[in-house]
């Protein structure tokens, strides 16, 4: 409901905004309901940034959990120290993880905290950790050091890849701005596009050209994304 509330409400100053700039309605209206995205676009944006800075803070976790480790700290004790030592983006998952431990077992606590977080890179750290917490101490510190240096490859390999995709969604915006720009121009250096799109066929005009813009948008932002990476560290009925 929030969201919808969010739509008109950027639809209704995307209106007003337009008409103060163009003058006609038959720009401002189709125009501004273009707005309506603005607000999930804002949403999709945040939750992927945060979801970014979690995954690049795990190598930095495992770093301090295997400064812990050479102190003569326990796995557990390395891993609740994160709470208050560790990456800010990951001290509410180990907060999560103090908590559930005092209840579980430490292994049962990790698969809670797999099965929440809910993502390929994380599944193959915690199921090391998994593994890890019934080995030896100098055993744990070669298995942190490998997984240290795996967690940081895999991590430079999925920027590489994302990056690789920013180019289709940069030209998935220009498709929708750059008609947009060009509509504003015309319309702001000739009377007679202002004529023209202040009338009911303008307004078609104006309205088909929004439409077909929007589905391009859309199609090459679809052909951008990157299929997901399948979770085989899960039992199937939390897969599914």
């Amino acid at each position: 409901m929030s969201s919808i509330l969010l739509g008109l409400a950027s639809t209704g100053i995307g209106f007003l905004l337009l008409l103060a700039i163009t003058g006609t309605v038959g720009i401002a209206l189709p125009l501004s309901l273009g707005c309506a995205l603005v607000p999930r676009l804002i949403v999709v944006r945040r939750v992927a940034a945060a979801r970014r800075r979690t995954l690049e803070a795990w190598p930095d976790a495992l770093r301090s959990i295997r400064s812990s480790l050479l102190a003569g700290r326990s796995l557990h004790a390395a891993l609740t120290e994160l709470v208050t030592s560790g990456p800010q983006a990951l001290r509410p998952v180990f907060t999560r993880y103090s908590r559930l431990a005092s209840t579980l077992d430490q292994a049962a606590a990790l698969e809670v905290i797999r099965d929440e977080v809910s993502d390929p890179y994380v599944d193959r750290i915690v199921e090391v950790l998994i593994a890890a917490a019934d080995a030896g101490p100098a055993t744990v510190l070669d298995i942190i050091d490998d997984l240290a240096e795996a967690a940081m490859d895999d991590l430079q390999l999925r920027m590489r890849v994302e990056t690789a995709g920013l180019e289709q969604r940069i030209n998935a915006g220009l498709i929708m701005v750059v008609p947009v720009v060009m509509l504003l121009l015309l319309n702001s250096v000739s009377p007679i596009y202002r004529t023209f799109y202040a009338s009911g066929a303008g307004l078609a005009v104006v309205s088909a050209g929004m439409g077909l813009s929007m589905i391009g948008m859309l199609a090459v932002r679809k052909l951008a994304v990157l299929p997901e990476e399948p979770r085989v560290f899960v039992r199937e009925e939390v897969r599914s």
